[in-house]
């Protein structure tokens, strides 16, 4: 039973005998909230099944340390952590915050599972090592889920302690731009966004958005409507849907419409969270510079994507896109495709080069833009003899890509 608790706790001190759960109550202090009456009438319901008998929730004025009872106390500071002590005749949950108590009360669902309310006499102290403990969902390849079947994701990770979660969107949810183009049966509407979110705040869960806004826009700049704002204009389909939904459809930002279309997306998006976090999803654009802002550039190779320091100045050149010095990370500059850059060391070919990485960067640079000019002669001479393309994903066993799709 103790080896099951997920994830591990810091400290855990076994201590001599048992308690029988049966008959307890659950009590919460006075400074429990809707959220932890919710977390202990679900404990109150799985106790219930244990011991099948009914398992009272009630609220006391201060702190409650009851015999007979399970008492669960809340503070007031920001940390995530908590104790558990189960005693011969109580148990007491206290969390250093709201937070704290609610992952308590999930330590203590793990360890009366299978007991039928006998559990041993111990105490545990655990915090989380991470601040931010999230797991993402792609919604954009295959069916779209329920809004039922979300919750039951939301239900297990609060119940392993997880606090951030995000679904991935390219085409599912029913922005106004994709009217048309986009099945709203095969879509989440603002409606079902919105219980989510307060699904995730319930179970202390930070609903992240996270909306592709520069690569990934398959959908949108597959159809007439939209097809001109496509940065690759003499696009033609390979045949694998997969392959030309990640390599390819990147939005142009050269032009200005393409980020009025964009600006009315997060619009649309971005009042159904209460989170203070947005991911915009600039990865993979893998076209940037090999259509409209090749044109746009003058005299930068279309696959010139390597930093330069421009000298005196707190600022990089990309491709010929000068990066500003302004840190607002809220929105992308508009007609630039980079924003402030930090930079990484990475070895690459033994040695380190600079590389930019920053929020607003459409990506990391795919790798092969950052070889050496003669090593990505030779790997191009290498599928010029192969007849094929050698950045395209190679398949491995089982039929898998090396490309992850999200």
């Amino acid at each position: 039973m103790l080896h099951m608790l997920i994830p591990a706790p810091k400290t855990l001190n076994l201590g001599k005998g048992t308690t029988n759960l049966k008959n307890y109550k659950i009590v919460l202090g006075y400074t429990c909230d809707y959220r932890i009456f919710k977390a202990a009438q679900k404990l109150a319901a799985e106790l219930s099944a244990e011991t099948r008998t009914e398992i009272a929730v009630t609220k006391v004025l201060g702190e409650p340390a009851l015999d007979g009872a399970v008492n669960l106390i809340a503070g007031d500071c920001d940390c995530e952590g908590y104790t558990l002590a189960v005693c011969p005749k109580s148990v007491t949950v206290r969390g250093n915050s709201l937070a704290g108590l609610f992952y308590g009360i999930q330590t203590l669902r793990q360890l009366i599972k299978d007991t039928k309310g006998v559990i041993p006499v111990l105490d545990i102290e655990d915090a989380p090592d991470m601040k931010s403990r999230g797991f993402y969902q792609d919604i954009s390849r295959g069916r779209v889920p329920t809004v039922e079947s979300t919750k039951r994701i939301i239900d297990m990770l609060a119940y392993y302690k997880e606090n951030a979660f995000q679904l991935y969107i390219e085409h599912t949810f029913l922005f106004d731009e994709y009217v048309g183009i986009a099945r709203p049966e095969n879509a989440m509407t603002a409606a079902e966004i919105m219980e989510l979110d307060q699904y995730c705040y319930d179970n202390f869960i930070d609903f992240v958005p996270s909306l592709s806004t520069f690569g990934h826009l398959y959908r949108l700049l597959e159809s007439p409507k939209w097809k001109q704002y496509c940065e690759l204009e003499t696009y033609e389909p390979s045949g694998n849907k997969w392959y030309d939904a990640m390599i390819h459809h990147t939005i142009d930002p050269s032009n200005p419409e393409s980020i009025n279309i964009i600006g009315s997306m997060i619009d649309q998006y971005i009042p159904l969270f209460r989170s203070q976090y947005f991911n915009i999803c600039c990865d993979e654009t893998f076209d940037l510079g090999k259509g409209g802002q090749r044109r746009s550039v003058s005299g930068v190779h279309p696959q010139d994507h390597r930093p330069r320091h421009l000298p005196g100045q707190d600022r990089y050149d990309v491709g010929g896109y000068h990066s500003p010095p302004s840190r607002d990370h809220g929105q992308l500059p508009q007609g630039r495709c980079h924003a402030e850059l930090e930079l990484r060391r990475q070895p690459l070919s033994g040695k380190h080069r600079e590389v930019p990485r920053g929020r607003l960067s459409p990506d990391p640079l795919p790798r092969h833009l950052l070889l050496e000019p003669d090593e990505r002669g030779r790997q191009l001479r290498r599928a010029e003899h192969r007849q094929d393309d050698p950045f395209r994903p190679r398949k491995r066993r089982h039929g898998l890509s090396e490309y992850r799709l999200g």
